[in-house]
């Protein structure tokens, strides 16, 4: 859905019509590059939570961590993973459809803006379960 959405939006800026071999060669492409990425980051969380470390849920800090020095880490190596996802999205979309590197962003910077609004979702429904479920 994210790479059938990314053709779409690129489609309106670029010269090129939506066609339905073109839309299968792209998801080709994008399904192989820009997944890689994602695959490897399961790979790491894997070893990291059986070897290193357990995530602590104690703090009311999106995402509901505890910031110690290891999880500090644990989500700078996360977020590396990510945005190397979005730098081969970009490039994927620049190359593909021949357009500047400004156009090839904007359908990454709604993936952002989803992946924050996934987050402030999560607080909202973390706030409505524990209102509900206070006892006075």
């Amino acid at each position: 859905m994210v790479g059938f959405c990314n053709y779409l939006i690129c489609c309106l800026f670029s010269t090129k019509k939506f066609s339905k071999s073109k839309f299968k060669d792209y998801l080709v492409v994008y399904g192989y590059t820009s997944n890689l990425p994602l695959l490897l980051l399961g790979i790491f969380i894997i070893f990291w939570i059986y070897f290193f470390e357990k995530f602590y849920i104690a703090t009311d800090i999106t995402p509901y961590i505890d910031f110690t020095p290891y999880i500090i880490i644990f989500l700078v190596i996360f977020f590396s993973f990510i945005s190397y996802k979005w730098i081969l999205e970009i490039r994927i979309n620049q190359a593909f459809f021949k357009i500047n590197i400004l156009k090839a962003i904007i359908p990454e910077l709604i993936q952002i803006i989803e992946f924050i609004g996934f987050y402030i979702l999560l607080n909202l429904i973390r706030g409505y379960i524990s209102s509900s479920l206070e006892i006075v």
